[in-house]
């Protein structure tokens, strides 16, 4: 199904025009799911823009737009906009920042993220503005702001159950926040109880999987392969893994009959492993 730009325009239009945030968050998933939302988001990024001084009047509050725009973010499909030259879900978050940056108002913004995160139900847009806030200069938040909106961000994640926080979408890189930003030791214990279960342990493993697309003599490849460095880093000694995954392979039928295809990737691409290119999603 395709949107053309008057029919998204009259989207936003009423998106904008909405007062009911459940109704907002049906309206953006009823279009993720028509695989029509590309134009709404692009639309959204048009028409809040402040360097034009263009702001929607609208009856839809900011804290029920982001928090509506983060329920909704892992649900965001990976899609390149040609018409902003930026991934989707990149413009989705961008699409909050301009929300909070409309009056430049650092105490509101950090009032509507306080509320926003601990009730988030996806952890990609959350996380990703935050990381970018946290590294860039920015006008809608300070320091403090930050510092307590990633413990906030931990706060999220660390009650998040293993079975619900392994199927998010960008689950590795929120991890990656996780560890860099948990002053609480929450990760480390975690990831100690992670470790108990090696049922537990190849399941997140297979997350680390991931498709990049190499150039190939102009020609582009997609190469599925373990994120190596990334593993060692965040969860566990690369060395001592091959030798766990080798002895499970050797006397757990069952569980290598479960895990097979992760295993015998790992084991067989250890010597000659690669880590991914940058990936625009990335928040390490």
């Amino acid at each position: 199904m395709t949107l053309d730009k008057l029919n998204a325009n009259k989207i936003v239009d009423t998106i904008f025009n909405i007062k009911d945030r459940k109704l907002l968050e049906q309206i953006l998933v009823k279009h993720i799911n028509d695989g029509t939302i590309a134009p709404i988001i692009e639309n959204m990024v048009n028409n809040i823009n402040p360097s034009k001084h263009k702001y929607p009047a609208t009856p839809i509050t900011p804290p029920d737009l982001v928090q509506a725009l983060f329920d909704v973010s892992d649900r965001v499909p990976d899609y390149y906009s040609e018409v902003l030259n930026a991934w989707l879900k990149v413009l989705l978050v961008r699409v909050v920042y301009l929300v909070l940056n409309n009056k430049n108002d650092q105490a509101n913004s950090y009032k509507i993220l306080k509320q926003a995160i601990p009730k988030s139900r996806e952890l990609y847009a959350p996380f990703a503005l935050i990381n970018s806030l946290d590294r860039d200069p920015n006008l809608i938040l300070d320091n403090n702001h930050c510092k307590h909106l990633k413990k906030l961000c931990v706060e999220r994640v660390s009650q998040e159950k293993f079975d619900d926080l392994v199927k998010h979408t960008y689950f590795v890189d929120t991890l990656a926040c996780w560890q860099r930003w948990d002053d609480s030791n929450k990760y480390n214990d975690f990831i100690a109880k992670l470790k108990e279960s090696d049922d537990k342990l190849l399941r997140l493993m297979e997350r680390f999987f991931k498709e990049d697309n190499k150039d190939n003599e102009d020609k582009y490849e997609n190469k599925e392969i373990f994120r190596y460095q990334k593993f060692h880093k965040l969860i566990a000694d690369m060395d001592k893994t091959k030798d766990k995954l080798e002895d499970i392979r050797k006397n757990n039928s069952d569980l290598y009959k479960k895990y097979k295809n992760c295993i015998d990737k790992y084991i067989a691409n250890y010597d000659t492993r690669e880590d991914m290119r940058y990936h625009y999603a990335d928040m390490d």
